[in-house]
């Protein structure tokens, strides 16, 4: 219940940032909707203190009370073999020493090679991504662009940016972060009115 608490002193910094608890529209293209005052960053540092106090005495309860030690001890052991067996992914897969990762063995969408030189912009037709692939953390490309066709019977421009490496975790190289600033820089002249 402590971590309701402090949810609470989140959800507020959030509201005060964006105007919204939870649906908080910031992102534009080129940046965000609105910049974050001093007195603002303030009020989030002092959060930040309040939470990080908090945090500290959560992991010593959590690493140091023998209640909740005793009561947690052994709980939850998903084995190797097991999370192999239940198709476990993820972080949780790779908790258990299981080499698998979906990003790497199943690359779809930003994972994507387009054969292209680094760098290189290019439209992709919706028909030509690839069949539907699994991720723990959003919704597959294919499975977005097959919705937005089907229900709003709209057009779908699909823009990417060939990567330099395609190694899970790789930062983007200076070819792709170029192309992103020149896309950018497009889209807003395109968007801009007048």
């Amino acid at each position: 219940m402590y971590t309701w608490r402090d949810r609470e002193v989140v959800m507020d910094i959030l509201a005060m940032l964006t105007g919204n608890r939870v649906n908080y529209g910031m992102n534009t293209i080129g940046g965000v909707r609105r910049d974050v005052t001093a007195e603002q960053k303030q009020d989030v540092l002092k959060a930040i203190d309040i939470l990080e106090e908090r945090t500290k005495y959560y992991i010593q309860v959590a690493t140091q009370e023998m209640t909740i030690i005793k009561r947690l001890s052994g709980v939850g052991v998903l084995l190797h073999d097991d999370a192999i067996r239940l198709g476990a992914v993820g972080p949780t897969a790779r908790a258990c020493g299981v080499d698998r990762d979906l990003r790497r063995d199943d690359p779809y969408a930003a994972y994507a090679d387009l054969g292209l030189s680094p760098g290189k912009i290019a439209v992709i037709p919706p028909d030509n991504i690839g069949g539907i692939s699994f991720c723990t953390h959003s919704l597959p490309l294919k499975v977005m662009t097959d919705y937005l066709l089907e229900s709003f019977r709209c057009e779908i421009i699909i823009i990417g940016i060939q990567p330099k490496n395609l190694s899970v975790g790789a930062s983007p190289s200076k070819e792709v972060l170029d192309a992103v600033e020149s896309l950018s820089a497009t889209i807003i002249s395109v968007l801009q009115p007048g």
